[in-house]
């Protein structure tokens, strides 16, 4: 079976690549290599990594409230 230097397998005890940052479905490591975000959440496969929109919509939120419990009330 040939090794697939592009896959990034979990194996524990091994040093992975440090994410600097992400535009839409692909994440840059700081050497500028670009992945493909191929496990993300449902909030980045719905709308991806770095969408200035959503940037600016939750630092504003960041303003009102800093810590919000996902199992515990709601804010209006």
């Amino acid at each position: 079976m040939e090794k697939r230097e592009y896959l990034i397998k979990q194996v524990l005890g091994s040093e992975y690549p440090t994410a600097l940052y992400g535009v839409g479905i692909d994440i840059y490591n700081l050497e500028g290599n670009k992945y493909i975000d191929g496990s993300p959440g449902a909030v980045t496969v719905s709308i991806g990594h770095g969408v200035q929109e959503i940037i600016h919509a939750t630092s504003q939120a960041q303003k009102i409230v800093q810590l919000v419990h996902g199992k515990r009330g709601y804010i209006e």
